[in-house]
């Protein structure tokens, strides 16, 4: 039986908040993803041992780094099982889409495989030879291998999560900069910052929480930089601001009126909802694209070839 990521995970949720153990949870999970038994119990192993569950989880090879910084914030502010079911619903949204991304990428690929066997056909009938398929052949390689290299791309961008891309594209320096990467950023950091201010930590306290979620030198420095301004007596939103982890001006409005407010949590979970659906609707015209995408690409690469 096989059992997907986001159902494993829903049902590890489950298992949790029924009052089993990881340990024990883990192990049943075994039974019910057979595709993944050994993974499981590799993971089942690492917490027998004393390790986290979402380290476990992680390096079984189940989720991603990234999904496992976003689920130990979670349990260490003691909302494990939520994370897990938000996780859950995360992964069952990604891979409805990969799913309907790739249908639709179906006639993009038929559209490909009938114009190659065209030229070749013309290929043929200018030299009917072997020579004059082996022509034809040579002609088609090249952007058969392009094709299937932009197919292969789509497919990662469909894989992508929003932690995983930040952590790839810190090191350019445009997450802070571009409109699109400063919402990615916002809707990470904000969002586990907090859940670590909702467990009770203060504001240096929860940013020490955050220091695994981008493993760069930049990103610790920012971090360092606003928990020294916080010890120093700053207010939260002005030593995010002074640090540069706020990026965006409606951001930092939203945020200093709430805090002056004394309602931040309130105030930016809802700043952070309206975020997150903005963010879910240009993902929505990003998938409705890349099929586009991928059709113009096979008309340019084969056309040119048949007229």
């Amino acid at each position: 039986m096989h059992t997907n990521t986001a159902d494993a995970l829903r049902q590890l949720a489950t298992m949790l908040d029924a009052g089993i153990t990881p340990a024990d949870a883990l192990a049943r999970l075994q039974a019910l993803d057979a595709e993944r038994s050994a993974a499981w119990y590799k993971a089942h192993l690492a917490v027998q041992r004393g390790g986290s569950l979402a380290l476990a989880i992680v390096r079984s090879g189940v989720l991603s780094q990234a999904q496992g910084v976003v689920l130990d914030a979670a349990a260490d502010s003691g909302e494990l099982v939520p994370a897990l079911k938000q996780l859950a619903g995360q992964c069952e949204q990604r891979e409805r889409d990969q799913r309907a991304t790739r249908a639709r990428l179906g006639l993009s690929i038929a559209v490909f495989s009938v114009a190659s066997l065209a030229v070749l056909a013309l290929a043929v009938a200018r030299n009917p030879s072997t020579a004059g398929l082996l022509a034809g052949v040579v002609q088609l390689a090249p952007r058969v291998m392009a094709f299937a290299a932009l197919l292969w791309l789509l497919q990662a961008l469909l894989r992508l999560d929003l932690l995983s891309a930040l952590r790839w594209l810190w090191p350019t320096g445009q997450v802070l900069q571009l409109g699109v990467f400063q919402r990615w950023f916002e809707a990470v950091f904000l969002a586990l910052l907090c859940q670590q201010l909702q467990a009770g930590r203060d504001f240096v306290a929860a940013l020490a929480k955050l220091q695994g979620l981008i493993a760069h030198d930049d990103y610790t420095a920012r971090l360092q930089g606003a928990a020294a301004l916080g010890e120093a007596g700053h207010d939260m939103t002005s030593a995010l601001d002074q640090a540069g982890l706020l990026p965006r001006a409606q951001t930092r409005t939203v945020s200093l009126a709430a805090e002056a407010a004394g309602s931040w949590d309130e105030a930016m979970g809802h700043h952070l909802s309206l975020l997150h659906a903005d963010l879910r609707l240009q993902r929505e015209a990003m998938l409705a694209w890349l099929p586009r995408a991928a059709y113009v690409a096979a008309l340019l690469l084969v056309g040119p070839l048949i007229l």
